[in-house]
């Protein structure tokens, strides 16, 4: 765990650099480069993928924290904080808290709404935004390993790892698991979407694969349940990746 990387002196101010926050600023950029490179290769604008990765930047993280707050609201109505506080721990992003299907649901219909309005081929471009969202995942989930969130069930194999502020337990390194997943995701996804297949069948292999994975890491993985299936506690991620 490495919450804050470095420190940059800068006007007499020392401002802190959030692994977290700086594992989001790479993935948006490294999607936006994929995300033109496989637009140039599939004949379509790339400049319009610039526009959406923008709108998926600002609807995602809304979605994503609107999530996370809704996921574990009895943090965010203490009675001992007030009303401003509690409000403005619903906002403060700047140490994680964000749900990557929470932004995913929100981000994907106004991402396609933008491309209705461009009159853009919507399955080729689904198709090229699928990958795309697997290395975003990917960094993202570096960013959850620095910041220390997102950890696994406790457990005494080699790689454990301890997270000295949520638990002295070794635990599984459930982010790097998601991570080193959603990077050979991706890269199955650029394979099969340069090889003949009907537009969009990579978006929805993305859907396939991805939520299957989320399924089986759910079962290590320490998150709140949301309700109960034959005694056993099914957390929102594993609900929706069940679905997926």
């Amino acid at each position: 765990m490495l919450q804050v990387l470095f420190r940059v002196h800068l006007f007499g101010h020392v401002i802190p650099i959030y692994g977290y926050g700086l594992m989001l600023v790479i993935a948006f950029l490294a999607c936006v480069k994929t995300s033109r490179w496989l637009a140039v290769r599939k004949d379509m604008n790339p400049d319009h993928f610039v526009d959406a990765a923008l709108i998926a930047l600002a609807t995602g993280i809304i979605g994503a924290r609107l999530c996370h707050v809704l996921e574990n609201i009895h943090e965010y109505t203490r009675a001992d904080l007030t009303v401003t506080q509690n409000l403005f721990n619903m906002i403060n992003t700047r140490e994680g808290g964000l749900t990557f299907y929470g932004g995913f649901l929100l981000a994907t219909p106004c991402c396609i709404a933008y491309g209705l309005w461009r009159k853009a081929k919507i399955l080729v471009g689904m198709d090229i935004v699928a990958p795309v969202v697997m290395i975003g995942l990917g960094f993202g989930r570096i960013g959850c390993f620095l910041n220390g969130c997102c950890y696994g069930a406790p457990c005494d194999l080699p790689w454990a790892v301890r997270f000295p502020y949520a638990t002295n337990l070794p635990v599984h390194p459930t982010q790097l698991y998601s991570s080193f997943t959603a990077f050979l995701l991706a890269v199955l996804l650029i394979v099969y979407l340069g090889l003949p297949h009907l537009d969009g069948r990579v978006f929805a292999l993305m859907l396939m694969l991805e939520g299957l994975a989320r399924y089986l890491l759910e079962l290590i993985r320490v998150e709140p349940a949301v309700f109960t299936l034959r005694l056993h506690g099914i957390t929102e991620p594993r609900a929706i990746g069940a679905v997926g």
